[in-house]
């Protein structure tokens, strides 16, 4: 019997379209931590927890489809990876420290030499929400130094110990967890990139295998997620189950992604725009809130949503054009 209804669940339109989920699901967390709702029905957690659930579906896709690349083009893959790759978003980090500095200085932020300098490198950044680009930068980096010339497995076993010394560093230096939290999505992106084929074939063989997968995915998932976000949990026992719930719940994505096609054309024009939406939303929650203060939870939200999809879209030009600018396409 086939199960697998959507063979393409890992193309560019159905993930551009799960990006653009991802992308509304990490705006409305940051928005939450602002402007609350929902506590009084228990909403709270769940609405948080959006963010880091919805980073990890991000690493998932740049762990999945670097390694993609790697499988088509081998070695080869990794000539001028570093322009192509890390500088235009290290530019484009620049650019962001730059106008957050100006925009937080203007509003009345007191911003000391040491916070900007910080921003350039890793920990900590004047770009609101811009831990982000840190992080995926600092994995770009990762990847290139355990991949290139590895073999594919040798290549993953070094991805994930490389990880796994990021992440203990950065509790040993007492950082937010939310730096390295969703970090091994990215080693499982790759994983999946490698045994896609294997794994299609096990879960499209039978039903029984496909709902034996998604039913321990959901036990994973469920027992993970709230133990993860227990109160009476140790921090150094909460991180792994939580890494544990972000794995559960990029398989439960991909489970569903497989049965459902979720690449309808207006979600996929939003989710082309995705990155521009998580660097831009910062400005916005910010000017809504401390600025132009708007009263109303509701309009408070849509214009949120609204103003960064639509300065997205104003702006994506610009970063294509700076992007082949500096990986040479002009």
């Amino acid at each position: 019997m086939q199960v697998i209804k959507n063979d393409n669940y890992l193309s560019k339109e159905n993930c551009n379209c799960l990006k653009a989920i991802f992308a509304l699901a990490i705006m409305i967390s940051h928005m939450f931590a602002y402007r609350k709702f929902g506590l009084a029905i228990g909403l709270g957690p769940i609405i948080t927890a959006f963010g880091y659930l919805s980073v990890s579906g991000f690493l998932f896709f740049s762990g999945y489809g670097l390694t993609v690349s790697y499988i088509s083009r081998g070695n080869t893959y990794f000539d001028k990876y570093l322009r192509k790759r890390v500088l235009p978003v290290y530019i484009i980090n620049i650019v962001l420290i730059i106008l957050y500095s100006i925009f937080q200085i203007a509003i009345g932020y007191k911003l000391s030499a040491i916070q900007i300098l910080q921003s350039f490198f890793i920990g900590g950044t004047v770009v609101k929400y811009g831990w982000y680009i840190q992080m995926i930068i600092l994995l770009y980096i990762l990847y290139l130094v355990a991949f290139k010339k590895s073999s594919l497995s040798k290549g993953i076993t070094k991805l994930s110990i490389l990880i796994l010394l990021f992440c203990i560093s950065f509790a040993i230096l007492k950082m937010n967890h939310t730096w390295y939290e969703s970090s091994f999505a990215f080693v499982f992106g790759a994983v999946w990139a490698a045994k896609k084929a294997d794994i299609d074939e096990f879960l499209n063989k039978t039903s029984k295998h496909y709902f034996c997968v998604l039913l321990l995915s959901l036990l994973t998932f469920a027992a993970s997620f709230i133990l993860g976000n227990a109160g009476f949990l140790p921090l150094i026992v909460k991180i792994p189950i939580k890494m544990i719930s972000t794995i559960a719940f990029i398989s439960l994505v991909m489970l569903f992604a497989m049965k459902i096609k979720v690449n309808y054309k207006p979600i996929e024009f939003a989710g082309n725009y995705f990155f521009e939406v998580y660097i831009l939303q910062g400005f916005f929650i910010i000017l809504f809130n401390e600025v132009l203060i708007i009263s109303s939870n509701v309009i408070y939200y849509i214009a949120c949503i609204l103003c960064s999809f639509v300065a997205a879209t104003l702006i994506h030009p610009a970063i294509n054009c700076l992007n082949k600018k500096v990986k040479g396409g002009y």
